[in-house]
């Protein structure tokens, strides 16, 4: 049984998400529905996280933005695109 420190939740539960790109540059946002969510979401949506979940792209940089008045952070993957 899971503990509430334990609960697994759906990112897509928490956030949603816009990505663009531009030459062999991929940007991914990451907003959460509710402010409330914010301080989980900078612990568990890592630079880390991103490139293990990118891994098949290979991408040779992974940075990660932060817009704490907007609640929003933004994700910047450098070499992903063919």
């Amino acid at each position: 049984m899971n503990t509430p420190s334990q609960l697994i939740v759906p990112l897509r539960a928490l956030a949603h998400s816009r990505s663009g790109d531009k030459g062999n540059r991929s940007n991914i946002s990451v907003i959460p529905y509710h402010p409330d969510c914010w301080d989980l979401l900078l612990e568990q949506v890592t630079e880390q996280r991103v490139r293990a979940l990118f891994e098949a792209r290979r991408p040779s940089l992974v940075t990660r933005y932060l817009l704490p008045r907007l609640h929003a952070m933004n994700f910047v993957l450098d070499d992903v695109l063919d």
